[in-house]
């Protein structure tokens, strides 16, 4: 935290001390700051912290780095206090914050935005973090839920409008961006790292994009995996998994415990079970548990204790800390993401926009999304959806019925400017960029893990997969079928019945209401339409249902938070 008043700070850090979780910084007078490292860590070198920096992600690649573009600690600060805006000139994926000796700080979010970047301010005081319940427990007074963000994450999108967050007044940096924090507390928000193409570059294939493909997944499971076995792969048993789980353990020989979810239905369990137990037979997880995951089980999960103040959909994550005292975990790494990157055909528009009628004609049905002639209508249509101004938003178009009409008001207010922002988009590849913006995924998978002590690996979202991505023409991506990189570039590392999977491993599920009896907390007043607070109805559809479970979760979890703060905190 950075404040002028220094007796002020002086009683934050005894508060800070207090807990006996932190270690305590004072990088300049102005600002007091509480680390609280992850176990096995690797210890950063001295000359980090005499340079006046604190890193939370990829200290030893930013001062590190090739040996043609090997930086030293001071270069890293001086490049941060003096250019933040040539960071990218660092390698990798990198989170720190830059303090300088007049009291200016610079803090820096990585590219794939592993660690998230929180800053709020009141006017006087400006505070940064990296999880959300920090700022429950140690500003002066607890924030308030915000309603629109709460409202919007129980759609299943995965979108915080605007920087907001689930606590009001705490923003989030976005993804290769940089906050500048002035000495008398005034902010600034500035870009280092943007993968896009310019409007008007050209998008060309390029053979060795499989190759390159390879090789960055290999160096980062071989990054951040524990070569001692302490790793937990999430496996569905589909392409993106199964080839993280084939790499990791027959290319590189690094073991892997796996859990899966199977779905309830016998047909689908059969299905899934057959890919699963194919790599398994190759692998040899150690353990793997498989749970049956139908919607009871899913809303039984959000029931249980949330250790982040966040909502968190993700199954994998409820289990989590139950898996952690089985098993010793400290890396958790799946595919997702995957589909974004390496092909899927929600990008059909990107393709049809940089294929053009020769293009078209000259690769024939071999080089069309499925090598039918229904490839030449989506080309079409989604042509003459781009000449008629329309753009696809892969976003919800409304929010549920469960939440208050204001919330419907303003989040169409916002779904109109991100339309209007689409529409007056020139360059390249717009329909990846608008995907690839749902990256709070990210940001929930750290608020779940890091608390337990468990690091995220996310091997299809990084700096170096993002420029990949951005950099291939969509023909190398889709067509014929899906995931065309990736198969490409794996065939010699996954069995060939897992890497060839076309299904997506959905099942129908029935329609069924479920019961409700719990009141809603109050908290949840501002957010669930008043005719369902405190009371909702005694059945709900299974989706409803879900989502007030969702609200009850993070309203448990602000509760939590607010419980732990320490004595005295508010006098600071």
């Amino acid at each position: 935290m950075q404040d002028l008043d220094r007796g002020r700070l002086g009683r934050l850090d005894a508060v800070l001390a207090g807990t006996r979780e932190f270690e305590i910084l004072r990088p300049s007078s102005n600002w007091t700051v509480a680390l609280a490292p992850l176990p096995d860590g690797v210890p950063e070198h001295p000359d980090v912290r005499d340079a006046g920096l604190v890193f939370c992600e990829g200290a030893e690649r930013a001062t590190g780095g090739s040996a043609a573009r090997r930086h030293s600690a001071s270069d890293v600060a001086t490049l941060a206090l003096e250019a933040p805006h040539r960071l990218a000139e660092l390698d990798g994926d990198f989170t720190f914050v830059a303090f300088g000796h007049d009291g200016q700080a610079i803090a820096v979010r990585s590219c794939g935005g592993l660690v998230p970047v929180y800053h709020w301010s009141d006017g006087q005081r400006v505070a940064i973090g990296t999880r959300l319940d920090y700022f429950l427990r140690f500003l002066p007074t607890p924030p308030e839920l915000d309603r629109l963000v709460n409202g919007i994450w129980v759609t299943g999108w995965a979108l915080l409008p605007d920087g907001r967050t689930f606590l009001e007044g705490v923003s989030l940096l976005d993804r290769g961006r940089y906050l500048r924090v002035g000495i008398d507390g005034r902010l600034g928000v500035g870009a280092y790292w943007d993968p896009r193409p310019a409007i008007g570059q050209q998008l060309r294939c390029d053979p060795e994009r499989p190759r390159q493909l390879r090789r960055l997944l290999v160096d980062t499971l071989t990054r951040d995996l524990d070569p001692g076995g302490m790793n937990l792969l999430t496996l569905s048993g589909g392409v993106d998994s199964a080839s993280l789980g084939a790499l990791a353990v027959g290319t590189l020989g690094i073991p892997l415990a796996a859990l899966t979810f199977l779905p309830p239905d016998p047909d689908g369990r059969r299905r899934d079970e057959r890919y699963v137990d194919i790599l398994a037979s190759q692998c040899r997880f150690q353990p793997h548990w498989r749970r049956r995951l139908g919607i009871e089980e899913r809303i039984e999960l959000l029931r249980r204790r949330n250790v982040a103040c966040f909502q968190v959909p993700h199954p994998v994550l409820a289990v989590l800390p139950e898996l952690v005292e089985e098993h010793p975990i400290r890396v958790l790494v799946g595919g997702e993401f995957a589909d974004e990157v390496v092909g899927t055909f929600a990008l059909l528009a990107d393709w049809a926009r940089h294929t053009s009628v020769l293009g078209l004609l000259r690769g024939g049905p071999s080089s069309w999304p499925t090598g039918t002639t229904r490839d030449l209508a989506r080309w079409g249509k989604h042509r003459l959806l781009r000449a008629l101004r329309r753009v696809r938003l892969p976003f919800p178009d409304q929010l549920p019925q469960i939440v208050q009409a204001e919330l419907h008001d303003e989040y169409a207010e916002w779904h109109d400017r991100q339309h209007s922002f689409a529409l007056a988009d020139r360059r390249p590849l717009r329909q990846l960029a608008l995907s690839t913006s749902q990256d709070p995924f990210v940001v929930m998978n750290w608020e779940a893990t890091s608390p337990l002590g468990v690091r995220r690996s996310l091997p299809f979202f990084n700096r170096e997969i993002l420029e990949l991505a951005f950099a291939c023409h969509p023909q190398e991506q889709i067509g014929p079928g899906t995931k065309k990189l990736l198969r490409a570039a794996l065939h010699d590392d996954v069995p060939a019945e897992n890497l060839r999977r076309e299904d997506k491993g959905t099942s129908p599920s029935k329609a069924v209401q479920l019961p409700w009896t719990e009141a809603l907390d109050e908290q949840l007043a501002r957010i669930v339409r008043p005719d369902w607070f405190p009371r909702p109805p005694a059945l709900l559809e299974q989706s409803d249902a879900w989502r007030l479970a969702l609200l009850a979760q993070i309203a448990e979890s602000r509760h939590d938070a607010v419980a732990a703060r320490p004595r005295g905190i508010a006098l600071t």
